[in-house]
Parts: structure tokens; C-alpha cells; sequence
């Protein structure tokens, strides 16, 4: 599913709740005030009913925070790690860390994705752009 279907589902799911919600709190207004209806039945199934969903709602919060805590956080695959990196290379980065992630990106293409070339490339490209940069030099000699 996509991003405008996950969108549409959504929005019928909140509007379609509303229209119910809303028929529903017609009819029971309708039958409180003609006395078919004790309003204090009402009122309380009423908070009954959103004391549940609040719990639910709880238990959902509890149930992610338990399960990052014991679990933690899927590490990122060598690809995901190199894709980001190819990414904040791309977009103009601050002088200061596209050296050491230049360095990052090409140890991943060498050691984890095979990609020699591809790592001697990167590293010549950026030894051209930072001629004095010792990290991309020791990276270029243990390359």
C-alpha cells in the first residue's frame, strides 16, 4: 500500500468513525429524551466505553516501550548504513564530516558489500576535494 492509499484508508476510517459516532449520539439523545433511555445508563457506558479505548490505547504505548527496551532497536543493514551515507554525501555536507563518512562509505563497499572499485573511486574523489585529510590518506594506504 502506498502513501495516498494508507492516506484515503485513513481518512475513511475517521470519517466513517465520525459519521457513526455521530449517528450513534443522535439516536441515544433521541431515545434519552423521549424516557426510553435512562440517561445515567447512558452516561455510564458512555465512560466505560472511553475508559477502554484509553486503555487500549495505554497498553498499545507499553506493549512498543516494553518491547524496544528488552528488545532494542533493529541495528541497520550494511546496505541501509551505505545508503544513508551515499545520501548525506549527495547533499552537500558540512566539510568537516564528509571525509569520515567518505571513509565510513568506502570501508562498507570494501569489506561488507564488495565493492572495491567502487571504494577506490570514492576515496580518489575525495582525496582530489581534500588533498590534506589524514584520515582519507591512511584510509587510501590500508586500501
Amino acid at each position: 500500500m502506498n502513501a495516498s492509499e494508507a492516506r484515503a484508508v485513513r481518512l475513511l476510517r475517521w470519517g466513517g468513525g465520525g459519521v457513526a459516532a455521530v449517528g450513534a449520539y443522535v439516536v441515544i439523545e433521541v431515545l434519552v429524551r423521549t424516557g426510553r433511555l435512562d440517561a445515567e445508563a447512558v452516561a455510564f457506558t458512555s465512560v466505560a466505553i472511553a475508559l477502554l479505548a484509553f486503555a487500549e490505547d495505554v497498553q498499545r504505548w507499553l506493549d512498543v516501550g516494553m518491547r524496544v527496551f528488552f528488545e532494542g532497536t533493529p541495528a541497520p543493514t550494511f546496505a541501509q548504513e551505505a545508503e544513508l551515507l551515499e545520501h548525506l554525501l549527495a547533499h552537500d555536507p558540512p566539510p568537516e564530516k564528509e571525509p569520515l563518512w567518505a571513509v565510513r562509505l568506502a570501508e562498507l563497499y570494501r569489506t561488507h558489500l564488495g565493492q572495491a572499485g567502487r571504494a577506490d573511486a570514492l576515496l580518489d574523489r575525495m582525496l582530489a576535494k581534500y588533498p590534506t585529510s589524514r584520515e582519507l590518506q591512511v584510509a587510501r594506504r590500508h586500501s
